[in-house]
């Protein structure tokens, strides 16, 4: 069954009213804290991540839906694209804070703050529900005001507010990004991963769509390589050709045979791709990264070798926009390196939630008075 299929079924299970009453406070605080004003509410949520392995972040995990109901803490938990859905009783929505160095740069000072609500549930389960990653003193506002608002409404505790003051602040919710679509804001998910905020396609197959015409692509290569080994063979036997052509069947041979075995080894990667989702973008310790690499389940690279490819300063990120693509819509990321196409999808409204949201996360986690990168200072000598 399509992506698209399997969650509008979870949704209709939860009852009528909700693919019109769903939410995601980590992409749209705003959108979920007037989707509070309904009787009854479907957040999207997310359980606990474990700790990485070694030079990798977490490995990611599935979202899920959750039902709430005005003044009600009896809560429903159903998968995000398929499955049994479980009953819950909230016992306490808790607000959680760490602070961690900034980036890597020995000079900076700064701290990076990630300020998370879970839903603690009586049975000892644990639903984030919304959360920031942001450059100290912002400290989660939007966290702890939507977390305030989700305890009123299902009056439930609300604990551990670094800042009372925070939580009560109307203004500290931003405007709503949408609407859109149910099924269109299913497809897509912000979560930190360790370090990094990661925007991540749910409906793709990462790697693993690939491995069946990476496999085709190398065996056809590997076909044409033995070609030329048995011309080169013949060639030499016969001694009927020119020492020119001899070296010209090899390095044929040898380039279609390099080129075949890399084809292979890159399906054999796809194949073993364990995880449900693609990592689009990685945002966190002053960078951000399009397509980071990721291992086999999916966990995102934090080593040095992790930032190979597009992966570009904050202070060098200018702003994410939408754009045609053909028949698609692109987020495309403004950059004083380039332009670079981070997502792309079928609608357009689609596209400008995200590109808002993925706008919203790197404000966030911009350094406040990031100095002129030497590119930068080359370009403003230019003009001058």
């Amino acid at each position: 069954m399509p992506f698209r299929d399997d969650v509008s079924a979870v949704l209709a299970s939860l009852g009528p009213g909700a693919q019109g009453s769903l939410a995601d406070a980590v992409a749209d605080p705003g959108g979920a804290a007037r989707a509070l004003e309904n009787e009854a509410i479907v957040l999207r949520a997310a359980p606990a991540l474990a700790s990485g392995a070694a030079g990798f972040g977490p490995d990611p995990a599935l979202p899920v839906w959750v039902r709430f109901t005005r003044g009600a803490r009896e809560v429903v938990e159903a998968p995000l694209a398929g499955g049994e859905t479980t009953p819950r009783r909230v016992a306490r929505i808790a607000i959680e804070a760490t602070v961690a160095p900034c980036c890597d740069a020995p000079s900076c000072a700064a701290e990076r703050v990630h300020v998370a609500a879970w839903l603690g549930c009586d049975d000892g389960a644990r639903l984030l529900v919304a959360e920031q990653h942001c450059i100290a003193p912002a400290r989660g506002a939007a966290v702890q005001a939507f977390a305030a608002r989700l305890a009123q409404y299902i009056d439930a505790p609300l604990e551990g507010a670094t800042s009372p003051e925070d939580a009560a602040r109307d203004d500290a919710i931003p405007e709503p990004l949408g609407p859109i679509a149910a099924t269109d804001l299913a497809r897509f998910a912000l979560r930190v991963e360790g370090e990094r905020v990661v925007l991540r396609d749910l409906a793709g197959e990462g790697p693993r769509a690939t491995a069946g015409r990476n496999t085709v692509v190398g065996a056809a290569l590997l076909l044409i390589g033995v070609g030329f080994w048995i011309k080169l063979a013949v060639a030499v036997t016969a001694a009927a050709r020119s020492t020119g052509e001899m070296v010209a069947f090899g390095a044929a041979a040898a380039l279609f045979t390099l080129a075949g075995v890399a084809f292979l080894g890159v399906a054999r990667f796809s194949a073993a791709y364990q995880a449900r989702s693609t990592a689009l973008v990685a945002v966190g310790r002053d960078r951000l990264i399009v397509l980071p690499w990721v291992s086999r389940s999916g966990a995102v690279d934090v080593r040095p070798e992790g930032r190979l490819g597009a992966a570009i300063a904050l202070g060098e990120v200018r702003s994410a926009s939408v754009a045609e693509r053909g028949a698609e819509q692109a987020i495309v990321v403004d950059t004083d390196h380039g332009a670079i196409d981070a997502l792309c999808c079928e609608d357009r409204s689609v596209a400008a939630f995200w590109a808002a949201a993925l706008a919203r996360v790197v404000d966030e986690a911009r350094h406040p008075q990031a100095a002129a990168s030497a590119r930068q200072r080359a370009r403003a000598r230019a003009k001058d």
